[in-house]
């Protein structure tokens, strides 16, 4: 008798708990977020922007027209854009003898050059799926855009966007330094993964859109729906 009273309790909570995952209800957005580079707790993320454009001046890394996600944008014409340094553009540099497992060889050829009107500010754009049953955010880290400053007036113009995944498999192993824990460095996939980052929203959106400008139409609309949710 025990025997079969463990046997009901048991798939009363198996189905129970399908019957719940399955009334869960899931939230998603597309979210852009900025880190502002100069803040104590994302100085570690200071490196990233000359890291990036000389793995895209070297070959390593797809930029992307900020605006339109997939449109491929070569260097030469993202460099011409922003009127980089002549000799960035005539540099011709074999990469082949240093892989990501060359330890400091491969951080000095990704910190060759400096671009400081690209090193205010990073944006990340993410999917966030919040689950309401579980009250838990996840994060799906699709793009990081970079943005020129420009140092006459200080007007910002979006630069070059990269597909997350490319800049993950470029840095990953590259590290970082922990503001946490000066022991323990970090690569920034990791950083970006235990999101020890502070950022704040700059676009939103229910679906990812086919270009980010969409975002931003659509956020009033889902912030005040957003807040009629909670404020049941």
């Amino acid at each position: 008798m025990k025997k079969s009273f463990s046997i009901v309790m048991f798939l009363l909570v198996c189905f129970g708990t399908q019957s719940v995952m399955a009334q869960r209800n899931f939230t998603k957005k597309l979210v852009a977020s900025r880190i502002a580079l100069e803040e104590k707790m994302n100085r570690p993320f200071q490196r990233i922007p000359d890291m990036l454009i000389n793995a895209y001046r070297l070959g390593l890394l797809q930029g992307y027209y900020p605006n339109t996600i997939d449109g491929k944008m070569d260097f030469r014409e993202f460099a011409r854009k922003f009127r980089l340094q002549s000799s960035v553009l005539d540099r011709k540099e074999d990469f082949a003898c240093c892989s990501p497992v060359a330890g400091m060889t491969y951080e000095t050829k990704l910190e060759t050059e400096h671009y400081p009107e690209f090193g205010m500010i990073l944006d990340l754009i993410e999917v966030h799926t919040f689950d309401q049953t579980a009250s838990m955010n996840k994060y799906d880290t699709r793009y990081v855009r970079l943005s020129y400053i420009n140092p006459a007036n200080e007007v910002e113009l979006n630069g070059v966007l990269f597909h997350y995944k490319d800049v993950e498999r470029v840095l990953r192993g590259v590290k970082l330094d922990n503001y946490k824990n000066d022991a323990t460095r970090l690569d920034f996939p990791q950083h970006v993964n235990l999101r020890m980052f502070h950022s704040y929203i700059i676009d939103l959106s229910s679906n990812p859109p086919v270009t980010l400008a969409q975002a931003q139409d659509r956020k009033r609309t889902l912030t005040r729906k957003e807040s009629e949710y909670y404020s049941r």
